[in-house]
């Protein structure tokens, strides 16, 4: 297995046990009003959501300096499946999702400079 490999995995697994407590314990009618206010923004959320749910593990992979191997069934089911999960988190707590990213920027951006200092 590729280095890529195991972060799409790690992260997967991060990303449905994620889904889980989103379903759980979100408030899915508080939810549904922050949609409906979105109006003309909810195709540009839409859009993000799926680029953060498929292309997370790429973004950490690239933080790790870890090659992204292209060629992966692994690597590409994960996109597929970070990209469903995403919209299911979507659909019941976007301010979670929206939690979610920003705490994955900015350990992404440590990872990077930690990593960047090492090697």
């Amino acid at each position: 297995m590729q280095g890529s490999e195991y972060v799409s995995i790690a992260w997967m697994s991060f990303f449905i046990v994620f889904a889980v407590v989103v379903f759980l314990y979100a408030d899915r009618e508080r939810n549904k009003e922050w949609i409906e206010r979105m109006g003309a923004y909810l195709f540009a959320a839409i859009f993000l959501t799926t680029v953060f749910g498929s292309m997370a593990p790429h973004f950490f992979s690239l933080m790790l300096n870890i090659p992204w191997y292209d060629g992966s069934l692994i690597n590409k089911t994960v996109f597929i499946s970070g990209m469903i999960t995403s919209w299911v988190i979507f659909a019941w707590g976007l301010e979670w999702l929206a939690g979610l990213a920003v705490v994955s920027l900015i350990t992404g951006l440590i990872t990077g400079l930690i990593t960047h200092f090492i090697f």
